[in-house]
């Protein structure tokens, strides 16, 4: 693989912090941590609409982008297009900065607690 290096177990902040766009490839995943960690520093991502998940973290073109599961073609497409419209890049980064205020452990801790309370 011609310009690919592979880094070892590194923390990713520094990563994250050098892009705009994560590309997620992977076909099914539990819960994408790694989405959320992108969409932290708002790096849009785009995955694969193949798991459930994928839809409860990313708003499909609010704060990233969900792909027909396993069409490369449009993978590939919707990725040039959001390498190309820069203003729409930045739009959907602060969504995703955003959108993680979902995911605090405030708001997670209070819906636990509340789904113990109904048990």
């Amino acid at each position: 693989l011609k310009r690919v290096v592979f880094h070892g177990f590194q923390n990713p902040t520094s990563f994250y912090e050098r892009s705009r766009i994560f590309c997620m490839t992977s076909i099914f995943e539990g819960f994408g941590m790694v989405l959320t960690e992108a969409m932290q520093h708002g790096v849009v991502p785009i995955a694969f609409n193949s798991y459930a998940s994928a839809s409860d973290i990313i708003d499909d073109e609010i704060n990233g982008l969900l792909i027909t599961p396993f069409d490369e073609s449009e993978y590939a497409r919707k990725l040039i297009e959001l390498m190309e419209d820069s203003s729409k890049c930045s739009r959907m980064s602060l969504s995703a900065i955003e959108k993680m205020d979902s995911f605090s452990i405030e708001k997670i801790l209070k819906k636990w607690c509340e789904l113990i309370d109904c048990l």
